[in-house]
Order: structure tokens, then sequence, then C-alpha cells
């Protein structure tokens, strides 16, 4: 396959860049990631190429630039208002929503129902070279994470809590688990117990977060275990050739009673799933494998992405600042009907610098506080019931007394669940 790798500092125009810092604004070099020398032919000339790659991940220049000053530099680019259906663009953020511009994006995360075709989803990648043996899995599934990311892990952290099914899983919440916040040491112990809890279970909940898909989902696979999907309208890779059904267990959101059915599936149907699982990430998923398959598919797919693409446009909205916002302000509308609660409150963010309209401003901001609010209410409702259900089985199963500790107290949180990560992990 040809490809002509777009330069920033060449191509754009040098009077709308003379201001930016395009070293500090594209800095995340991605594109050999997927597209290496050794599948693709480099050229020159973009006419010649079957697509014109942009390097760089899109997530920190719509940061820094905004929607509208990263649009304003392609509506005066030569070559992309030439071959803007060529173009292949890199988005590596959680936030599923849609960007006015022509092309084709290789995405994370994104919604089916607004991102179809112009949309191609991407994996994230992990750096396991073996299958991890499940002869030391002693626990049925697991979940180790935050709560607020998303409705459906209240919702869910809520029912396993109250279901008590303590005694086939491991469950280990916190309300920020990567954050800033959390300084060094905190974090290595962090990450050891969230991949300690997936190797030691058959399987791994995977509810989504801000994203469509949760990144657990990949890392899951990675160590050939099985993930229980929990997300509705995501796109995964390749679902026209992989069978995810053969390895992975997706639930929608009012479907959480038949997560027992799951913890009764016996071991020996589990083994077979995990070692599926690890054969689909290392033949399709892995940082190794899936350049492959996606220069395959382009090759294959060329004609008909040039069809889609010319339908779509160069630009889906008029670029003024007030249609750009009237126009993301649509999505935006759509995710709070929705509940996308933090990917309403960072887009909200992002459409607050289109206008200076204090009174679309003030209705922007009063979302955001909506949200916000709703999202730590339902945290909160779902740490207490956490909380009670973690200090009634430690008390039963470790003789751990329950009056030891206040439910209140942050504190005796984070004690109590690192006895119980200790006992069961060790």
């Amino acid at each position: 396959m040809k490809i002509f790798i777009f330069e920033p500092e060449k191509y754009f125009d040098k009077q709308l860049v003379r201001h930016i810092d395009l070293k500090a604004c594209f800095q995340n070099l991605e594109h050999e990631t997927y597209f290496s020398k050794e599948l693709c032919d480099v050229v020159q000339n973009p006419e010649s190429a079957d697509f014109i790659i942009f390097p760089y991940d899109l997530t920190r220049p719509i940061m820094d630039l905004g929607l509208f000053g990263l649009l304003g530099l392609f509506d005066v680019c030569n070559i992309f208002q030439k071959y803007y259906w060529k173009f292949i663009f890199i988005y590596t953020e959680d936030l599923s929503w849609k960007i006015p511009m022509g092309g084709t994006w290789l995405r994370l995360s994104f919604d089916k129902r607004i991102l179809s075709n112009e949309s191609i989803a991407i994996p994230l990648f992990f750096r396991h070279k073996r299958f991890v043996s499940i002869a030391n899995c002693k626990m049925k599934a697991n979940f180790v994470g935050a709560v607020n990311t998303h409705p459906i892990r209240g919702k869910l952290i809520s029912y396993l809590s109250e279901e008590k099914f303590w005694s086939k899983i491991f469950l280990l919440i916190r309300g920020e688990f990567h954050g800033p916040i959390i300084d060094g040491t905190e974090r290595i112990k962090r990450e050891l117990q969230f991949n300690n809890a997936i190797k030691r279970s058959y399987t791994t909940f995977c509810p989504r977060g801000t994203a469509m898909t949760s990144s657990r989902f990949f890392q899951t696979m990675s160590l050939g275990r099985v993930p229980i999907l929990i997300a509705e309208h995501c796109a995964l890779p390749f679902q026209e050739e992989i069978n995810y059904e053969d390895f992975c267990f997706n639930l929608s959101y009012d479907r959480l009673d038949e997560v027992s059915r799951i913890l009764d599936t016996g071991d020996k149907e589990l083994g077979k799933m995990c070692k599926s699982s690890y054969k689909i990430y290392s033949e399709y998923l892995s940082l190794e494998s899936y350049g492959i398959k996606l220069v395959c598919f382009l090759k294959k797919n060329k004609e008909k992405i040039y069809e889609h693409r010319k339908n779509d446009g160069i630009f889906h909205c008029q670029l003024e600042m007030e249609c750009l916002y009237d126009y993301c302000y649509n999505y935006l509308s759509k995710y709070y009907e929705a509940e996308e609660l933090v990917n309403t409150v960072q887009l909200a963010q992002q459409i607050n610098k289109m206008t200076k309209d204090p009174k679309k401003i003030e209705r922007t901001n009063s979302i955001i506080l909506d949200c916000r609010e709703i999202v730590n209410m339902r945290a909160g409702d779902t740490v207490m019931k956490y909380m009670k259900g973690l200090i009634e089985y430690m008390k039963n199963d470790f003789g751990i007394k329950h009056n030891q500790y206040n439910m209140n107290s942050l504190d005796d949180f984070h004690t109590l669940t690192d006895i119980y990560a200790e006992k069961l992990l060790k």
C-alpha cells in the first residue's frame, strides 16, 4: 500500500501557524504503530498515494488549538482540499464525538449510532508476549477500577454487592484509580492489584467508562482471560472477521441478571475461552498484528472508502464559530439525554470555547454542573453499598469486625480494601 505522510510544518499555511508551537502541539507521532515501513511504501506525491496519513494523534491539537482552530488549518490546506477522501486521522481520546471533517478516523472509542462509515476501531495495545497460565485462577471474575465514569459501573457494583457474589469474585473500587492525585507508590500498588486480579480470575468485568468500550477489555484478552463486556453501541476492531461471542460475554445495561449464569460457567469451558481470547488478541489486536490486518483491510476496501468519504464531503458544517457551536451542541444534547455524563462534561468544556455568548455559556455550564452532581451522587451511593457488602463479607469469611471501620471514612475505606486485596491476591 502506498502512503503519503503529511507534515504539518510543510503543508499548513505558514501565516496561520506562525504563532503555534508545532512541536508541542503535534508531538504524539502515532502512524508507525499502524503503518510501518515493512507494510507500506512511502511516496512523495499525494496523488500517487492510496492514503494520506496524518501522522500525529489529534487529541492534543484539538485541546490546544480548539476544534475551530484545527479545522481552520485544514480549510486552507491545498493537499486536504484536493485529496480529503484519502486522509486517515488518528484520535485516541475517549470522547466519542463526531468531528465534522472529512477523512477516515482511527479511533479507540466511537458510538456506532453516530460514527460509523468514517471510523475504524483500534485496540489499546499491551506488551504481553505469553499466555498467562490459568492454573492460578482462584476466582470466577474481577473488577478493579473507578465507578464514576459511566452510570453502568455504579449499577454493576451495586448489583454485585447486593447479590452477594463475594465468594466468586474479586471486587475492588477506587474513587480515583489513576489520577494525578495518586502518588507513585500508590499507583504501582494499584497497578499490581489490577493486573493480579485479572491473572487470578477466569473473567474480567469490563463495563464501559468514559469511552464506549473499556481499556481492560483488551488488557484482559492480552493476558489470556475472558472479558465480560458491558456496553452498548460500541465498535470493536474487525467485527466483520472476529466472532467475539466465541471468547467473550457481552451484556447490555438491562441484562445484569445474567451475571449469575456467567459465574456458574464451568472452569473447563472458561479455560477454552481463555485460550481463544489470547489467540484472537495475538492474531488481530496485538501491537505486532494489528497494523498488518489494518493495511489489508484498507487495501481491500479502498474504493468503498473513497466513495463513502467523497459522499461525506470535506466538512460537515459551515466553518463559522457559531455554526460549529450549534453542530457540536446538537451532539452534546444527545449525549446528555443518553446520560453520557462524563462525555457530556468534556464535550461541553470544548464547545464553551466556541462561543462568547454569555447565555450559551451559562446553558452549557448548567449542563456541566448537573452532570457532575449526578455522577458524584451516584458514585457516593455505590461506594456505600459496596462498603456495606465488603464489611459483611470480611466479617463472615475473615473474622474482621465491621465496627472497627467507619463507612463514611475514606481512610477506613482504603484500609479495608487493602486488607481485602492482600488476602485474596497474595
